[in-house]
């Protein structure tokens, strides 16, 4: 695909070994030529048409990639940038220059084979404006570092060890199975300009279960699967490259598998790779606001599909929406599970639970704010996190944090930030009990999602009952 590589040019005062290691345009031109994306301009640079310098601000720079991509004659592209925070100083203004760029037909994508994603890569490197990550961020600090020097960070694949130098080593046993893994997939070789796996080459679920007939388990002493396989075949360590947290480095440690052989397997995965339905997206009205009871997690908005075939011959598929705490497939004791609702099920005992609160709690009266109106940087700040990390997710579209960054941008200019004068408490907020929100919501004059965010904190899942955090 054709890609554009966007970039903050490192300051005259870094070290020059740190600089050729972390120089962001090679990053950009290792990822797309790995990735097979042709780079056709970088920013700055001089491909772009219009005068962008290493010089120029940030803003400038940002302006000159928007007016690259509104030109008549530009298509749709990738923007690869090395990380977050080439785009963005904090979250806030990430989200508006995503929003950007997605408005003009741009898709970022971060030089990070292992977190590709820009919100999910921005929930670790930035933070809130006007605050510091703090002790994450020393945290990322010390990571990077050691993925700097190749050091091992992270599971070790199947075939090395991490040894007392913190570099990757083989495992003659375990290497000795990639390798017969790759072979089993290349089959005989066939000439360089023909794509094939050769007169003998073995599928991944045939190779699967020759494995697992000849008694080799996985390192976590599990039967092979397909998908481990074709992850196996995927896994850029086994040519000696090291990819952590947008760091590469080639020929960091001892490879197990030539560089030929294996791009001829990424060529015949290529091939083979099946066309899959596009996803359709469900709607989840308890996103961001659900809460396991048992270890405290967000719980996610989940789709499946299940299809079969009847007697007659005719085949029938179902669709089942369902919440699910992240760690619910680890559950193992039953008297500590995590949450796990049908959607339908547990959107309906929400409605159940609103309806029959008490009067006392009905007749509370709730702050609720009008448009344009703010009830508080805190609060500003908590929802525009809540919703981000929905986002990150994949629970909610990047769209859909406009609200909060208005609600942001009102908050602090508001009087709680020292700007303007004092508005008329009347004017920036009116009350409203439970019992109105709850009345509106049952005569349909608002849906689900809105009435929950209007008067739960949270919503707090067990395995089987759930609790309402409303609002004070």
């Amino acid at each position: 695909m054709r890609a554009v590589g966007y970039f903050k040019p490192l300051t005259d005062d870094v070290a020059e070994p740190t600089a050729r290691r972390n120089d962001p345009l090679s990053v950009i031109k290792q990822y797309c030529v790995e990735e097979l994306h042709q780079l056709i301009a970088t920013i700055p640079g001089d491909e772009v048409g219009v005068a962008v310098t290493p010089e120029s601000s940030d803003s400038e720079r940002l302006q000159s990639l928007i007016r690259y991509f509104e030109q008549s004659e530009r298509r749709q592209a990738l923007v690869v940038i090395p990380d977050s925070t080439h785009l963005a100083n904090d979250l806030e203004s990430l989200v508006k220059v995503l929003i950007d760029i997605e408005a003009v037909g741009g898709d970022v994508r971060c030089a990070n084979f292992d977190a590709p994603d820009a919100v999910q890569d921005g929930l670790e490197k930035l933070a809130l404006a006007g605050r510091r990550p703090g002790r994450q961020r020393r945290i990322q600090e010390a990571i990077l570092a050691k993925a700097a020097r190749g050091e091992v960070l992270g599971r070790v694949p199947f075939g090395y060890r991490g040894g007392p130098d913190g570099m990757m080593h083989p495992i003659v046993e375990e290497a000795e199975v990639v390798a017969q893994v790759f072979d089993w997939y290349l089959g005989t070789p066939v000439p360089p300009d023909e794509l094939g796996a050769g007169a003998d080459g073995l599928g991944l679920r045939k190779i699967a279960s020759e494995l697992n007939d000849r008694g080799i388990q996985t390192r976590a002493g599990k039967p092979w699967s397909p998908v481990a396989i074709a992850g196996m075949l995927r896994n850029r360590t086994y040519i000696g490259t090291y990819a952590r947290h947008g760091m590469r480095i080639v020929t960091n440690h001892q490879p197990i598998i030539q560089r030929e052989r294996f791009n001829r397997a990424q060529e015949i995965l290529g091939s083979r790779k099946p066309i899959r339905k596009p996803r359709t997206m469900a709607s989840f009205p308890l996103g961001g606001v659900l809460e396991c009871a048992t270890c405290g997690n967000g719980m996610n908005g989940v789709t499946r599909s299940r299809s079969w075939t009847l007697s007659d011959g005719s085949s029938r598929s179902r669709q089942y929406r369902y919440y699910a705490c992240r760690l619910f497939s680890r559950s193992h004791d039953a008297e500590h599970a995590h949450a796990s609702w049908g959607a339908d099920e547990l959107e309906q005992a929400v409605q159940e639970k609103l309806n029959s609160l008490d009067k006392r709690t009905l007749n509370r009266k709730l702050v609720e704010e009008v448009e344009g109106a703010s009830s508080g940087i805190a609060d500003a700040e908590s929802r525009f996190m809540r919703q981000y990390r929905a986002v990150a997710d994949g629970q909610a579209p990047l769209r859909s944090l406009v609200p909060n960054v208005q609600e942001l941008e009102a908050a602090r200019s508001g009087p709680e930030s020292g700007a303007g004068e004092s508005q008329d408490p009347a004017e920036a907020a009116k009350r409203v009990t439970v019992g109105e929100l709850v009345t509106a919501f049952n005569e349909g004059q608002a849906d689900l999602k809105t009435t929950v965010s209007r008067l739960c904190n949270r919503i707090i899942v067990g395995p089987e009952e759930i609790e309402l955090d409303l609002k004070t």
